[in-house]
């Protein structure tokens, strides 16, 4: 005998009998003109008794526990095991708010959110019978109109809306300095085009927006009772040193979605220190990594918030650490190249391993053999002026590798200029461990 439960089904099993019913009403459309009638009739029965069947092995699914809404992180396109252990822990609010504008519906779906980060999972359904969706921009405040001062992910779109009619994925915030509020207001535009070109997010970001340009407008409840006290702490104070160069350590703080490590650089460190390289938690034999939805970290040398997948539902409280391979610096008072424009050469640069490839009126390539040579964009010219470059570009050959450092139009620049580094490839080994529980 069956044993009956009063267990509902997930959202995930809901859909599923849902494709289960479309799927035998699809068949029995397309055999119907040419079968007799008693055959017909066989045949909806067997298809009832299928989907009776296969309802059935879903409750039981369910009832084990063999079937949970991991799915739900496939659909949104979520990575980090921090966030998919949420889902899986139940840590999610339903939302489901919409704006339809111009054959397209953006809708809130769901949010994942504690103290720190905010995760928006939505869907975008088009009415559209051509072009293509390229892009996605936007800006969020709480419900009064503040911006709020956060780190936030660009995802990139290319969906062919004569192909697609619906796409998913999720919208990641760290929240630096303010709380969350109760309510969030998120404006945003759905860029289209007819042709598949992407564009950049951070571009788009660019233009002088005002509230009145979002041309979608969704507002978000968020209950904070589910993730109320909710977050670990260790009060650390410690120190390490890496190739001579000092770090303090100062904290770590696990949320259900996100680990934040509180940390500083020594101001008498000789080097600039770029990267901790393969810098994780370590809990007992499993490593979550540095990054969430490509947010690494926020702050300065002096007071930095390094980010990392959360531990927060699988932690075994026992033996847990902080450990890297190393360190990606450079020295100090290396950190300048100068560009003569007008003789067109490098007249500084690190241990001379910069050349200078190509220069014009709209950009410098220079040219390096290692990968990972990053300038801030802000620069001098010759007379101590400061100005900024609004793009910047690599490429890579068998040679090596070019950077692309765009000048600003219309303007006359002063020879020569000073680029700064804000990246660069050289590699120190030096394995470290910040123990925390032993």
């Amino acid at each position: 005998m069956r044993k009956e439960s009063n267990q509902e089904l997930s959202v995930e099993e809901v859909k599923l009998e849902e494709q289960i019913v479309d799927s035998i009403g699809d068949n029995i459309e397309k055999i119907e003109p040419n079968i007799p009638k008693k055959s017909y009739k066989k045949i909806v029965t067997i298809s009832s008794i299928l989907f009776i069947t296969c309802v059935g092995v879903l409750g039981y699914l369910a009832n084990q526990g063999l079937l949970t809404p991991k799915s739900l992180h496939e659909r949104y396109q979520i990575n980090d095991s921090g966030a998919i252990q949420a889902i899986r822990s139940d840590f999610i609010q339903e939302i489901g708010v919409s704006h339809e504008y111009k054959g397209l519906t953006f809708t809130v779906d769901h949010i994942i959110v504690d103290e720190k980060r905010l995760m928006i999972l939505y869907t975008i359904k088009s009415n559209r019978k051509k072009g293509f969706l390229n892009n996605i921009y936007y800006e969020i405040s709480d419900g009064e109109g503040k911006r709020l001062p956060l780190s936030q992910s660009y995802p990139l779109l290319n969906m062919d809306l004569s192909k697609h009619k619906t796409y998913q994925d999720h919208l990641s915030f760290v929240f630096n300095e303010s709380k969350i509020p109760e309510r969030i207001q998120l404006d945003l535009n759905l860029q289209t085009s007819e042709s598949d070109t992407v564009t950049e997010p951070e571009d788009s970001m660019k233009e002088d927006k005002t509230d009145n340009s979002y041309e979608w407008h969704v507002s978000i409840p968020v209950d904070h009772k589910p993730f109320q006290d909710k977050k670990i702490v260790y009060d650390l104070q410690k120190s390490c040193m890496i190739n001579n160069q000092k770090i303090h350590i100062d904290g770590l703080t696990i949320y259900p979605t996100i680990a934040v490590v509180s940390m500083r650089y020594d101001p008498q460190n000789t080097k600039k220190i770029f990267e901790l390289v393969d810098f994780k938690i370590m809990d007992g034999s499993k490593a979550f990594t540095r990054g969430v939805d490509g947010l690494l970290s926020a702050g300065s040398d002096h007071n930095l918030n390094m980010y990392f997948e959360s531990n927060y539902f699988e932690t075994d409280n026992k033996k847990l650490s902080l450990t890297g391979t190393g360190i990606r610096a450079l020295d100090k008072d290396k950190l300048k190249v100068i560009v003569d424009i007008d003789n067109k050469k490098v007249i500084q640069s690190p241990n001379n391993q910069l050349t200078l490839d190509d220069i014009n009126s709209n950009y410098i390539t220079l040219r390096h053999k290692i990968d990972g040579l990053q300038f801030d964009m802000k620069f001098m010219d010759g007379e101590g002026n400061m100005h900024q470059t609004n793009s910047q570009g690599y490429s890579t050959d068998s040679e090596g590798y070019s950077n692309l450092f765009y000048l600003p139009k219309n303007k006359k620049l002063m020879s020569p200029l000073t680029l700064t580094i804000i990246s660069y490839p050289t590699i120190t080994e030096h394995p470290f461990e910040v123990k925390i529980l032993e």
